[in-house]
């Protein structure tokens, strides 16, 4: 990768973009690179996203893994698509009392219903 390349570019984007939106995930990082002009080939995007990807620190993967887990038990509560509200669960807070988890628990319930509703 040559300095001043486009992939270069779109690796310090995500970077930035991770780094100052603390709120935004690598898929949002990865919409914002699609939209962008200068990727000229699919090649280029997937190197960029490669390189973002692997920039990334353990305890951003544990906080996107988190959100989807928590998104993932509200679709199985409401057995729909995505439109409900993710809980705000303070993970930053947690994370700072050293008490953020690694994995979310499905209530049984939850799971029996959504597995019920699947079967149908």
């Amino acid at each position: 990768m040559s300095p001043g390349s486009s992939t270069e570019s779109y690796t310090a984007f995500a970077r930035i973009g991770l780094r100052e939106n603390p709120g935004k995930n690598l898929n949002q990082v990865i919409q914002s690179l699609q939209h962008q002009s200068a990727l000229q080939t699919i090649d280029e995007l997937i190197a960029a996203i490669g390189t973002a990807f692997s920039q990334l620190t353990r305890d951003k993967f544990n906080n996107v893994f988190l959100t989807l887990q928590s998104h993932l038990i509200e679709i199985m509560k409401v057995n729909d698509g995505n439109n409900n509200k993710i809980p705000h669960m303070q993970k930053g807070h947690l994370d700072h009392l050293n008490i953020l988890p690694s994995r979310l628990e499905c209530p049984r319930n939850i799971y029996d219903e959504a597995t019920v509703a699947l079967q149908q």
